[in-house]
């Protein structure tokens, strides 16, 4: 049995203080398009990401990839 290896990327694009609160905004993912060349190359496609994936994720927004420099979370949609 073959396994399914998964890497999440993501950037953000901006922030901005919204009240006494903070709100993280940018893109998670670019549909359609290649990305840069970073030993390779890859296009995540319209479709790859439903509704129903959404609401069963836990999304961590971290810098550099640090899983102690968590920058923001979505949890279930």
């Amino acid at each position: 049995m073959k396994a399914n290896n998964i890497e999440n990327r993501s950037y953000i694009s901006r922030t901005a203080d919204v009240g006494d609160g903070r709100t993280v905004t940018g893109y998670a993912c670019v549909f359609d398009s290649e990305s840069e060349n970073i030993g390779f190359y890859e296009i995540i496609r319209k479709g790859a990401i439903t509704q129903e994936i959404i609401d069963k994720s836990d999304v961590f927004a971290k810098f550099n990839h640090d899983d102690d420099k968590v920058l923001a979370r979505s949890r279930y949609g």
